[in-house]
C-alpha cells in the first residue's frame, strides 16, 4: 500500500512538473512586425551569449617499435576520451602548450586491461611502452587533461 501511494505521488508530481515546463517553453517573445529578420526570439542574438571554449587537441604520433621507429600514424586526441589504435610501442606528443595532465596507454581496447600512465611533465616522448605494460603491446590511449 505504501508503494502504491509513493508511486502515485511520483507520477502526479512528474506530470505537474512536465505541464509547468511545457507552459514555460511556449512563451516566445517576438519583437518585429514585418519579417523574421527583425524578430528577436528569446534574445537569441550572439552579443549576450558567451563564447564557447575551443577544444584543445593533442597531436600524438605512434610508433610500432621502441626508439620511435616505424611510424604507425599521427592522431589527434581530445581530452579525457579513449581512442583505439594499431599496436604501438612508443609515442611522441605535440601541439599543446604546457605539461599538465598525463597520457594513459592500455593493452586492450576501450582503455582496459593493463594500463601505464605517463605524466606529461616528464616529457613529450614515451618510449618502451611494451616494457611498462609487462610485454604486451598498447592498443588504446587516452589524454587525461585537467579542467575539462
Amino acid at each position: 500500500m505504501i508503494k502504491s501511494a509513493v508511486l502515485s505521488a511520483l507520477v502526479l508530481s512528474s506530470t505537474f512538473a512536465y505541464n509547468v515546463q511545457n507552459e514555460q517553453n511556449q512563451d516566445v517573445q517576438a519583437s518585429g512586425e514585418n519579417n523574421i529578420l527583425e524578430s528577436n526570439f528569446n534574445e537569441m542574438d550572439h552579443e549576450d551569449r558567451p563564447r564557447r571554449r575551443r577544444v584543445r587537441k593533442l597531436n600524438l604520433q605512434l610508433f610500432y617499435l621502441h626508439n620511435f621507429v616505424t611510424s604507425v600514424g599521427s592522431f589527434n586526441a581530445k581530452p579525457n576520451k579513449c581512442y583505439a589504435a594499431p599496436r604501438f610501442a612508443s609515442a611522441r606528443m605535440s601541439g599543446v602548450r604546457g605539461t599538465k595532465g598525463a597520457m594513459m596507454f592500455c593493452s586492450q581496447a576501450n582503455c582496459t586491461g593493463r594500463c601505464f600512465v605517463a605524466l606529461r611533465s616528464a616529457g613529450s616522448q614515451v618510449n618502451f611502452i611494451v616494457n611498462q605494460l609487462g610485454g604486451v603491446w598498447a592498443t588504446s590511449y587516452s589524454w587525461i587533461a585537467p579542467y575539462f
